[in-house]
């Protein structure tokens, strides 16, 4: 029975079929401010949930779910991001280093579930109008994908 469940988890993440592309999903759609992401990973969609949805002024609980591909020795940020419509920073971060593992999740291997449930203070006093649009990508000591993904937010 296992053998079967894993053969067709395996059909579905390695097979290509219909989809060409993930689901937008919703993170905050309050009054004039609506946060929406898609996975740019060809191969996994992951979760994300971000409460109380406000205007990202106040604390939040920041909620991630991601199913490893690949070992979690070392972790690395990329963010790109575009205010309306003009290019505004591209930024790398490291996240996880082998000498000096910084959250429970490094060190992870390949296969393992992800999930972090964690308080974030933004301290931006104020959210500007516009939108912006963000492209975020996790890749690991070897430059394998770990996660990806597009985040679009409209403050009208």
């Amino acid at each position: 029975m296992k053998i079967h469940f894993t053969f067709v988890i395996s059909l579905f993440l390695f097979c290509s079929g219909e989809m060409t592309e993930w689901p937008t999903h919703t993170l905050c759609n309050v009054g004039n401010f609506k946060a929406f992401y898609k996975s740019c990973d060809p191969l996994q969609d992951f979760g994300v949930t971000l409460s109380p949805c406000s205007y990202i002024t106040q604390d939040i609980k920041l909620r991630f779910g991601l199913l490893l591909r690949h070992n979690l020795n070392e972790l690395f940020l990329n963010i790109k991001a575009h205010v309306n419509g003009q290019f505004f920073i591209d930024y790398d971060y490291t996240i996880c280093e082998s000498s000096a593992p910084r959250f429970s999740f490094c060190g992870r291997k390949k296969g393992e579930f992800i999930q972090i449930d964690h308080p974030i203070s933004p301290h931006i006093p104020y959210f500007p109008k516009g939108e912006f649009n963000v492209s975020l990508e996790l890749v690991n000591e070897d430059q394998k994908l770990i996660g990806c993904a597009n985040l679009t937010v409209f403050n009208m």
